[in-house]
């Protein structure tokens, strides 16, 4: 998968007039190189890289002035793991001394686009007058966040949200209710999967 990753190695010398070349190369790159001279000699090598789905990391031994016999530890750690899916603010309220804003994060390296849809009540498009459409195209640059803002202007006028977010995006709604003489409050709500029954 797409994402940064972990690399934590060491070379080790195993055998008596050790003499190698060591190296790590990503993605035909070569990023580390050293070498290792002595039995029980270690050559560590630490670091995070940016890796795209079918990269390669390789680790490489010899040839060397003498015997190649030599060991390796590595554990490569991957981005945390993200699913996709269509999710839902169940609760849209504009209008009538309600606003709704929408906010999507993009936690990954690579830039997004996904549609998002706006359903009445009654279960057809709902139009959103600010964007003169019942759907909009997000596109997020990597690591990006976008916002979406539905003023209180007019009559209530209440629906959902869906939006089909691919791996690494998250989202949330805030809702605001303005009364006169009465300080505005606040609510943030996530996302949720289409298939919940519950969110905190």
């Amino acid at each position: 998968a797409d994402g940064t990753y972990s690399v934590v190695s060491s070379f080790r010398g195993d055998q008596a007039g050790v003499g190698t070349v060591v190296g790590v190369v990503v993605n035909g790159s070569v990023v580390f190189n050293s070498s290792v001279t002595a039995k029980g000699q270690t050559v560590p090598y630490v670091t995070t890289v940016s890796l795209k789905a079918g990269n390669t990391v390789v680790f490489s031994v010899g040839p060397g002035s003498g015997s190649q016999n030599t060991g390796l530890s590595a554990t490569i750690t991957g981005p945390p793991t993200v699913t996709s899916g269509v999710q839902v603010l169940p609760q849209l309220a504009f209008g009538g001394g309600w606003y709704t804003a929408l906010y999507f994060t993009n936690i990954t390296s690579t830039p997004v686009s996904f549609t998002v849809s706006f359903i009445g009540d009654d279960g057809n498009p709902l139009t959103i007058p600010t964007l003169g459409a019942s759907s909009m195209t997000v596109n997020l640059a990597a690591r990006g966040t976008a916002l979406t803002e539905i003023p209180n202007v007019g009559p209530l006028v209440q629906g959902y949200v869906s939006a089909a977010l691919p791996a690494g995006i998250t989202g949330y709604g805030v809702f605001r209710q303005s009364v006169p003489g009465v300080n505005d409050q606040e609510a943030v709500v996530p996302l949720s999967r289409s298939t919940a029954t519950t969110s905190t």
